[in-house]
């Protein structure tokens, strides 16, 4: 009885949405051109990389240096730090647009970090890249570990008999 009750329910819907799709179709003969469907997210064509930090400390500051290096000319790049939490990024962010920038040359940028305390901390960086009135912005971070933090390695989870459970690599088998 109720699969009766939902096809007398679905049918009319049916019929509905195909009278809607033949009303909004275009007129035969007419010139149309296909739609074309973006795959995956668009960013800017810029490669962002950071330098490798020694042990961080809490409450002295550290130079960190972002390289920033375009896939294509542009008229400029405009950078901003955004920090995470607690973690205060020296004067000066955002940084000074740079103009007229080459493919493939490389850009550094230094900002100054310091984290009040031990802990996990991400400093995200936002670059854009504008040719002409085309904006497009690439968004990356970087987790910085200060402290005891930078150190500690987490603790094994145990079992019902506190026995400690150890990951052990993934092995896949075929059968034939």
């Amino acid at each position: 009885m109720r699969r009766k009750h939902a096809l007398m329910l679905a049918t009319p819907l049916a019929l509905l949405l195909l009278d809607a799709c033949i009303a909004a179709a275009p007129p035969v003969g007419s010139l149309t051109k296909p739609l074309a469907l973006a795959h995956g997210k668009r960013s800017a064509p810029v490669e962002v990389r950071f330098s490798k930090l020694s042990h961080l400390a809490a409450n002295v500051p550290v130079d960190l240096s972002v390289d920033l290096i375009p896939g294509i000319d542009a008229d400029e790049i405009l950078l901003s730090f955004v920090p995470s939490a607690g973690l205060q990024v020296s004067a000066g962010n955002p940084p000074a647009p740079l103009s007229a920038v080459v493919k493939g040359q490389t850009y550094r940028r230094t900002v100054t970090l310091i984290a009040p305390a031990d802990g996990e901390y991400r400093l995200g960086v936002l670059a854009t890249l504008r040719v002409g009135t085309t904006q497009q912005t690439r968004a990356v971070s970087q987790r910085l570990s200060v402290g005891a933090a930078a150190h500690a390695k987490p603790a094994l989870r145990r079992d019902a008999n506190q026995v400690p459970i150890e990951a052990s690599p993934a092995q896949e088998r075929i059968s034939h």
